[in-house]
Protein backbone atom coordinates (compact mmCIF):
# COMPACT_ATOMS: atom_id res chain seq x y z
CA UNK A 1 0.00 0.00 0.00
CA UNK A 2 0.89 3.19 -0.76
CA UNK A 3 0.42 6.39 1.65
CA UNK A 4 0.63 10.36 0.39
CA UNK A 5 1.35 12.17 3.15
CA UNK A 6 0.60 16.12 2.43
CA UNK A 7 -1.58 14.96 -0.75
CA UNK A 8 -2.87 18.28 -0.80
CA UNK A 9 -6.02 20.48 -1.54
CA UNK A 10 -6.72 18.74 -4.77
CA UNK A 11 -6.87 21.74 -7.19
CA UNK A 12 -7.17 19.48 -10.06
CA UNK A 13 -3.43 19.87 -11.26
CA UNK A 14 -0.73 17.26 -11.97
CA UNK A 15 1.27 18.28 -8.70
CA UNK A 16 -1.70 17.84 -6.55
CA UNK A 17 -3.29 14.90 -7.60
CA UNK A 18 -3.08 12.17 -4.68
CA UNK A 19 -0.45 9.49 -5.17
CA UNK A 20 -1.20 7.17 -2.60
CA UNK A 21 -4.03 4.02 -1.87
CA UNK A 22 -4.06 5.77 1.50
CA UNK A 23 -3.55 10.10 1.10
CA UNK A 24 -3.64 12.60 4.35
CA UNK A 25 -3.42 16.42 5.19
CA UNK A 26 -3.20 18.61 7.62
CA UNK A 27 -6.34 20.59 5.81
CA UNK A 28 -9.75 19.04 4.01
CA UNK A 29 -9.65 18.67 0.49
CA UNK A 30 -11.60 20.99 -1.80
CA UNK A 31 -12.91 18.01 -3.85
CA UNK A 32 -13.58 14.45 -2.73
CA UNK A 33 -10.38 12.24 -2.01
CA UNK A 34 -10.65 8.22 -1.66
CA UNK A 35 -9.01 6.93 1.29
CA UNK A 36 -8.36 10.34 2.88
CA UNK A 37 -7.19 10.85 6.83
CA UNK A 38 -7.15 14.21 8.43
CA UNK A 39 -4.08 14.38 9.91
CA UNK A 40 -0.49 16.10 11.01
CA UNK A 41 2.52 14.67 8.97
CA UNK A 42 4.38 14.82 12.41
CA UNK A 43 1.95 13.07 14.42
CA UNK A 44 0.91 9.91 11.43
CA UNK A 45 -2.29 8.01 13.27
CA UNK A 46 -1.12 4.69 11.61
CA UNK A 47 0.92 1.66 12.82
CA UNK A 48 4.12 0.87 12.11
CA UNK A 49 5.53 -0.34 9.22
CA UNK A 50 2.13 -0.07 7.48
CA UNK A 51 3.47 1.08 3.88
CA UNK A 52 5.32 -0.75 1.65
CA UNK A 53 5.76 2.80 0.08
CA UNK A 54 5.14 6.43 1.65
CA UNK A 55 5.34 9.82 -0.23
CA UNK A 56 5.71 13.09 0.77
CA UNK A 57 5.95 16.05 -2.09
CA UNK A 58 6.75 20.05 -0.70
CA UNK A 59 5.38 19.45 3.01
CA UNK A 60 8.53 19.05 5.36
CA UNK A 61 9.67 23.02 4.49
CA UNK A 62 6.13 23.91 6.15
CA UNK A 63 6.21 21.78 9.15
CA UNK A 64 7.40 23.34 12.66
CA UNK A 65 9.57 20.30 13.38
CA UNK A 66 11.08 18.55 9.81
CA UNK A 67 13.20 15.98 11.49
CA UNK A 68 10.10 14.63 13.37
CA UNK A 69 7.92 14.46 10.39
CA UNK A 70 11.36 12.36 8.61
CA UNK A 71 10.93 10.35 11.78
CA UNK A 72 7.54 9.65 11.39
CA UNK A 73 6.98 8.78 7.36
CA UNK A 74 10.47 6.55 8.47
CA UNK A 75 8.22 4.87 11.01
CA UNK A 76 5.15 4.19 8.91
CA UNK A 77 7.04 2.54 6.13
CA UNK A 78 8.18 -0.79 5.78
CA UNK A 79 10.19 -0.68 2.24
CA UNK A 80 10.63 3.25 0.93
CA UNK A 81 10.32 6.51 1.26
CA UNK A 82 10.28 9.85 -1.23
CA UNK A 83 10.31 12.62 -0.11
CA UNK A 84 10.76 15.80 -2.45
CA UNK A 85 11.01 19.43 -1.30
CA UNK A 86 12.38 23.13 -2.86
CA UNK A 87 15.80 23.28 -2.86
CA UNK A 88 17.31 26.70 -0.58
CA UNK A 89 18.91 28.29 -3.45
CA UNK A 90 15.99 28.10 -6.04
CA UNK A 91 13.93 29.94 -2.42
CA UNK A 92 16.13 32.07 -2.20
CA UNK A 93 16.62 33.19 -5.54
CA UNK A 94 12.79 32.86 -5.98
CA UNK A 95 11.97 35.14 -2.98
CA UNK A 96 14.17 37.46 -4.05
CA UNK A 97 12.29 38.19 -7.66
CA UNK A 98 8.64 37.36 -6.17
CA UNK A 99 9.21 38.44 -2.27
CA UNK A 100 11.68 41.34 -2.27
CA UNK A 101 13.89 38.90 -0.07
CA UNK A 102 11.37 37.86 1.86
CA UNK A 103 10.27 33.72 2.61
CA UNK A 104 6.65 32.75 1.98
CA UNK A 105 5.34 32.70 5.44
CA UNK A 106 3.91 28.70 5.01
CA UNK A 107 7.60 27.84 4.63
CA UNK A 108 9.29 27.63 7.69
CA UNK A 109 12.70 25.77 6.80
CA UNK A 110 15.10 25.93 3.95
CA UNK A 111 16.69 22.20 3.18
CA UNK A 112 20.16 21.02 1.11
CA UNK A 113 21.50 18.13 1.10
CA UNK A 114 23.88 18.69 4.59
CA UNK A 115 20.51 18.49 6.16
CA UNK A 116 18.94 15.05 5.11
CA UNK A 117 22.12 13.56 5.85
CA UNK A 118 23.25 14.37 9.28
CA UNK A 119 19.31 13.61 9.63
CA UNK A 120 19.17 10.04 8.44
CA UNK A 121 22.64 8.99 10.09
CA UNK A 122 21.28 10.22 13.40
CA UNK A 123 18.21 8.17 12.73
CA UNK A 124 20.45 5.00 11.92
CA UNK A 125 19.98 5.10 8.35
CA UNK A 126 23.64 5.00 6.97
CA UNK A 127 23.97 3.63 3.71
CA UNK A 128 20.44 2.82 2.32
CA UNK A 129 19.43 6.70 1.16
CA UNK A 130 20.40 8.58 -2.39
CA UNK A 131 19.66 12.35 -1.75
CA UNK A 132 19.72 14.26 -5.15
CA UNK A 133 19.12 17.69 -6.70
CA UNK A 134 16.45 17.41 -9.18
CA UNK A 135 14.77 19.87 -12.13
CA UNK A 136 17.23 22.82 -12.09
CA UNK A 137 16.24 26.09 -12.87
CA UNK A 138 17.99 29.58 -14.56
CA UNK A 139 17.68 32.74 -12.61
CA UNK A 140 17.29 35.28 -12.28
CA UNK A 141 14.70 34.30 -15.84
CA UNK A 142 14.55 31.37 -18.25
CA UNK A 143 15.25 34.09 -21.03
CA UNK A 144 18.70 35.68 -19.43
CA UNK A 145 19.50 33.16 -17.22
CA UNK A 146 22.81 33.90 -15.36
CA UNK A 147 23.36 30.57 -13.09
CA UNK A 148 21.49 27.27 -13.11
CA UNK A 149 20.33 26.63 -9.49
CA UNK A 150 18.74 22.87 -8.35
CA UNK A 151 14.87 23.68 -7.89
CA UNK A 152 14.14 20.38 -5.72
CA UNK A 153 15.99 18.23 -3.82
CA UNK A 154 14.68 14.47 -3.51
CA UNK A 155 15.48 11.89 -0.98
CA UNK A 156 14.77 8.47 -1.49
CA UNK A 157 15.10 5.88 1.89
CA UNK A 158 15.04 2.15 1.18
CA UNK A 159 14.30 0.46 4.73
CA UNK A 160 15.61 -2.52 5.37
CA UNK A 161 14.15 -5.24 8.07
CA UNK A 162 16.53 -4.72 11.03
CA UNK A 163 16.04 -0.84 10.81
CA UNK A 164 15.13 0.80 14.38
CA UNK A 165 15.06 4.19 14.52
CA UNK A 166 16.88 5.97 17.26
CA UNK A 167 16.40 8.86 19.13
CA UNK A 168 18.61 11.49 19.44
CA UNK A 169 16.63 14.04 21.23
CA UNK A 170 18.19 17.38 20.69
CA UNK A 171 17.31 17.16 16.92
CA UNK A 172 13.91 17.35 18.04
CA UNK A 173 14.64 21.15 18.91
CA UNK A 174 12.59 23.25 16.56
CA UNK A 175 14.37 23.16 13.36
CA UNK A 176 12.34 26.50 11.59
CA UNK A 177 15.37 28.17 13.00
CA UNK A 178 18.23 26.12 11.13
CA UNK A 179 18.62 28.01 8.22
CA UNK A 180 20.32 26.80 5.27
CA UNK A 181 20.81 23.02 7.45
CA UNK A 182 22.86 24.15 10.21
CA UNK A 183 21.88 24.24 13.32
CA UNK A 184 21.80 27.43 15.21
CA UNK A 185 25.42 28.27 17.50
CA UNK A 186 25.37 26.21 20.33
CA UNK A 187 23.36 23.97 19.11
CA UNK A 188 24.24 20.20 17.63
CA UNK A 189 22.30 18.81 14.67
Amino acid sequence: MRLDVGCGLNKDTPESVPQGDVNCDLQKPLAKISNFVLCDAQHLPFKDKTFSFVYSSHVIEHVDNPFLMLKELIRVANSKVLIRTPHRLLLKGYCRVKFGNKSPAQHRCHFDKKWFVKALRSLGIVQDFKVEYSDFKCLPHYFVPLIKVPAELKVEIRLGKKLEIGTREHLTVKTCKWTFGLAPRGQQL
